[in-house]
């Protein structure tokens, strides 16, 4: 059996997820119950949830309670787990299909458990922060030992590592690393470490993941760049580069399934055009007059500064209001401690209430992202260049035959070939820069010159010669279908 340790996990059934982890993870977890693959999860079950918004005025954080989908999974009963601070209850709480299991642990007492595994991502001191992934360390390896055939264990990020280190040296450990940068690897207090786990470090805090490297007998990062990049943050040479993948029972369109399974690449583009008919009346619930003939480009990533989205609010402010033909759907949000990310999500909410060409999508959800990744004619895919590990959202849209104009960064620079079955433009950065520098804006100037550049030329191209663009579209299909698959990633865990 092969476990799997991650902070969150998003599936239809428990939709309690951030962002790009939690997919990658439900998507590994529909396509190992789907090849019926002994495959396992642990993870926490956050009863307020993540950040979630309503649109009024401006953009208002909505106070959540998940506890109804508890519903939805099989009790199957409390265990305690000792800490430093007394014993902590827990619910085991399960979903299986055929050979695979997600499990989810919720603190049941005391209160500062309870309160501290809560809410995703979300604290409100440092001592939830680091006590949440404890919690999260201690019950997956109190489960752990109740098992017999586990062989390899993966802790997806540094933050579920903490397990790795009881569980050194018992099992296969692998430690995956989905972050790029220094800003992304957390610092933890050597105490918290001595307390709960016995290991005694010289420093005041530690970064998780440098120490966790230590307790791994392999370490994976997600793209070939990433890998090289990781390499100069933490030199150890043996790193394996496994590229993301998406799920293709999730991600591909109905229709599109009907060309992949039935072989027929012809009937793609009349494919397409029954999916953008399709996306057409779902944006109808955001905005009533909608050009049907416009070419309809889609950003939908998380509102935060390194993936760009200053980009494209530039784009529509610039000459958006002279491209009567486009239409821009605009996707995502924020932290809710991110402030310059609710500032963009405002600022797209108050574009698409003055542009007539213009949808903002506040509530981007898995359910409203298979319609807007596969229904638009290009996707727009910009984190600033060295900051982004793999990215998937050009995968989704790509096995749907949706081409990316992507900045040179993470997975994309692996199947995308430029002016083929995609674009590219800016810098290949391979150095880490702090984009909260004013140095970045020589970068983004330049960047955002070209991007727009090869933007135009796209959209005056394809509205000029529909059969280039309908090649691109198929050249895209092929392409993406070969590379994209998550199975890609079993091949290399189940080995």
């Amino acid at each position: 059996m092969l476990v799997s340790i991650t902070p969150e996990i998003a599936i239809e059934e428990v939709p309690i997820y951030a962002g790009g982890l939690g997919v990658l993870e439900g998507d590994k977890f529909i396509e190992a119950s789907k090849l019926n693959k002994p495959y396992l999860v642990l993870t926490l079950f956050y009863p307020k949830g993540y950040a979630n918004y309503a649109l009024e005025n401006g953009i208002i954080e909505l106070n959540q309670d998940y506890s109804e989908y508890e519903k939805n999974l099989n009790d199957e009963g409390d265990f305690e787990i000792k800490t430093n601070l007394g014993y902590v209850k827990l619910k085991t709480l399960s979903l299986s299909k055929e050979s695979s299991k997600v499990v989810f642990f919720k603190a049941v007492y005391p209160d500062w458990a309870v309160k501290a595994t809560s809410k995703l991502y979300i604290e409100e001191s440092k001592f939830d922060y680091e006590y949440k992934y404890v919690i999260l360390a201690k019950a997956s390896v109190e489960y752990i030992n109740r098992l017999e055939d586990v062989n390899d264990v993966y802790a997806q990020e540094s933050l579920a590592g903490l397990a790795l280190i009881p569980l050194h040296k018992r099992f296969r450990a692998h430690l995956v690393i989905h972050t790029p940068g220094p800003w992304g690897h957390p610092v933890f207090s050597s105490k918290t470490l001595e307390d709960e786990f016995g290991i005694l470090l010289d420093e005041k805090e530690v970064v998780l993941t440098k120490l966790l490297i230590k307790y791994a007998d392999y370490v994976h990062t997600v793209s070939l760049k990433h890998n090289e990049l990781t390499k100069k943050m933490f030199p150890r040479s043996d790193f394996t580069s496994i590229t993301n993948g998406v799920s293709f029972t999730r991600w591909m369109h109905d229709e599109i399934k009907k060309v992949y399974f039935g072989g027929n690449l012809e009937n793609l583009t009349k494919a397409r055009k029954i999916i953008k008919e399709e996306f057409l009346k779902f944006l109808k619930n955001y905005k009533e007059e909608i050009n049907k003939d416009a070419f309809i480009v889609v950003w939908a990533r998380r509102m935060t500064k390194y993936k760009r989205p200053y980009l494209i609010s530039r784009i529509i402010r610039d000459i958006g209001n002279k491209l009567d033909n486009v239409m821009f759907v605009i996707a995502g949000k924020a932290h809710p401690k991110d402030y310059e990310g609710i500032n963009y999500m405002n600022e797209f909410a108050f574009l698409s209430r003055e542009n007539k060409n213009v949808i903002y999508i506040h509530d981007y959800t898995i359910k409203n992202a298979k319609i807007i990744l596969s229904g638009g004619d290009l996707l727009l895919f910009t984190p600033f260049s060295g900051w982004e590990a793999c990215g998937t959202s050009y995968m989704k849209a790509g096995i749907n035959g949706v081409p990316t104009l992507s900045s040179k960064d993470g997975g994309a620079l692996e199947v995308i070939v430029d002016g083929y079955n995609g674009w590219f433009f800016g810098e290949d950065i391979r150095d880490f820069i702090d984009i909260f520098h004013s140095s970045i804006k020589d970068i983004d100037e330049k960047d955002y010159s070209e991007l727009v550049s090869k933007f135009l030329y796209i959209v005056e191209r394809a509205g000029k010669d529909p059969e280039w663009y309908n090649q691109i579209t198929k050249n895209t299909f092929i392409s993406f279908v070969k590379f994209s698959s998550i199975t890609k990633i079993f091949n290399s865990y189940f080995l």
